[in-house]
């Protein structure tokens, strides 16, 4: 038999080897307290912003240091850059997406780091850091058994390392001492630099003399703490393959035959369900046929977005499954041709869930939820444009799930950076602006935050005297003003955001603007 016309077999994860660490504590017990006092500094009785991407910087570039491998870093190092990116999409706006990425990179930054050792994809080493955060109480014991066995060996003072520190105070003494000297000196001669000085020590004084004792502080102290455990002396890997890193086997059956039949049937029937559904909506959306007595406009258009969602959902389950069975009943004939053909009745399915959305919104408004599920859709669509390559190719199933997770990641990397409610709310007013007999829902506008602001402003300062919604805009706007103008009293640069900013400086322009009485 030819060998060449053997395909190459998948490679399967392999029993993982467990990463190796130093039983050196001085990361946990000098890098991990300044890690917390950060985090406590940065965030505790905060409202995050720019700082929440500064910090989760700062810990990824201190694990990339610590543990990071010549020769094996280029994964992590893409990682802290795409983090780069994450971070300052924060210094514009802080959001739920924006975190979700910063801990997904993270999380890539601790595997490539310290998990390089455990055999198989480089998903088995991104989840084993997730799982190394899940499990980081139990470090503790770890922790202050190595502590307590020899104090000189566990905190990695012997004498060699002494001498290193000792040496290295020798070499920054001298710096420390003239460093000294000229700050008194130039605090004696600089009168600006002399209050920036005096100001810091009164904040450290402050600090110290206000320091928070409450159980909660404790606890925040304590969950931080715990995670620089795990991020500093990460716990060993795995030594075989976990359940969720193992490669999916194809499934074989005991009698093909009725497999075959049984696949064949399954498709035929859902395609034809789904020929007649779209067929419904090829008739009333996209030829405006004359809709059933008993079913209104707005029920057609928008009871119908969730559950055809969820049914091409299902079909994208049932097909993977279908084709995990063996090749002999996949490459069975017509099964491949009803798969590819139902592939594309889901993708005409959500051609009409955009449709729907599309008439809504013209009928009614755009809301961010409706942008939100847009975006799903597009990336329900890619997922089967992936599940039509993967029946056409045969591959696996790891791999079709490991590209789908790629897709998600990258979606959501990208709807970081944009401001979808600001986009929204100006949305709305242009379509009200244009068409006098729309409503416009300001009150919408103005729970979408600092996003809707602007939109409210363009709407407060029209010289459009005569409508209502002016008058109820203006009011809002008044107390937005004064609501940003208490919160700025106490404002803290750790919660700076770019776009609450230019927000804010826009409704108290527009307050101005408007204060006199109409």
């Amino acid at each position: 038999m030819n060998s060449s016309a053997v395909p190459p077999a998948i490679p399967i994860a392999s029993a993982a080897v467990p990463a190796q660490f130093t039983g050196r504590l001085w990361p946990a017990l000098t890098i991990g307290p300044i890690l917390v006092w950060l985090a406590d500094f940065l965030f505790w009785r905060q409202t995050p912003g720019f700082t929440l991407g500064l910090y989760f910087c700062t810990v990824a570039l201190v694990v990339f240091a610590l543990h990071a491998r010549p020769g094996q870093r280029w994964r992590a190092g893409i990682a802290c850059g795409l983090m780069g990116g994450a971070a300052m999409a924060t210094a514009f706006e802080t959001s739920f997406t924006n975190t979700l990425v910063l801990i997904g990179l993270l999380a890539v930054v601790v595997g490539e780091s310290c998990y390089r050792e455990i055999a198989g994809t480089a998903w088995a080493r991104w989840s084993e850091a997730l799982l190394s955060w899940v499990c980081a109480p139990g470090r503790w014991p770890w922790f202050f058994g190595r502590l307590g066995s020899n104090a000189l060996v566990s905190v990695g003072m012997s004498k060699a390392s002494g001498d290193v520190i000792a040496r290295a105070l020798q070499a920054i003494a001298p710096a420390a001492c003239l460093g000294l000297v000229f700050l008194i000196v130039f605090q004696l001669g600089n009168a600006v630099f002399k209050e920036l000085c005096n100001r810091v020590y009164t904040g450290v004084i402050d600090w110290l003399q206000n320091f928070d004792l409450s159980f909660d502080h404790l606890l925040f102290w304590f969950a931080l703490s715990t995670l620089m455990l795990a991020f500093l002396q990460p716990r060993k890997g795995t030594e075989k393959p976990r359940i969720w890193t193992r490669q999916w086997s194809r499934v074989g059956r005991s009698d093909r035959t009725v497999a075959i039949w049984q696949s064949r049937s399954i498709l035929f029937v859902i395609n034809a369900l789904f020929f007649a559904v779209n067929t419904i909506d090829v008739s009333y959306l996209w030829w405006h046929a004359e809709l059933p007595k008993g079913v209104t406009h707005s029920e057609f258009l928008h009871s119908g977005v969730a559950s055809l969602t969820f049914a091409a959902l299902l079909s994208a389950v049932v097909l993977a499954t279908l084709f995990q069975q063996s090749t002999e009943i996949t490459r069975a004939r017509g099964i491949k041709a009803l798969a590819l053909f139902w592939i594309v009745q889901n993708l005409v399915l959500i051609a009409g869930v955009f449709l729907r959305l599309k008439l809504y919104v013209e009928a009614y408004e755009l809301s961010t939820a409706r942008v939100y599920v847009g975006c799903f859709l597009l990336l329900v669509t890619a997922g089967f444009v992936l599940l039509a390559l993967h029946v056409v190719r045969e591959g696996s199933l790891n791999r079709l799930i490991w590209h789908n997770a790629l897709a998600v990641f990258v979606l959501f990397y990208i709807l970081q950076f944009p401001d979808v409610g600001g986009l929204v709310a100006q949305f709305n007013v242009d379509q009200w602006r244009k068409d006098r007999s729309r409503t416009l829902d300001f009150e919408y506008l103005e729970n979408l935050g600092p996003s809707g602001w602007p939109a409210l402003c363009s709407v407060a300062t029209t010289e459009d005297r005569r409508r209502g919604d002016v008058i109820a805009v203006r009011q809002i706007v008044l107390k937005i003003a004064r609501a940003e103008h208490e919160r700025l009293a106490h404002a803290d640069w750790r919660s700076f955001e770019i776009r609450r900013r230019a927000a804010s400086q826009a409704v108290t322009k527009a307050a101005d603007q408007i204060a006199a009485p109409l």
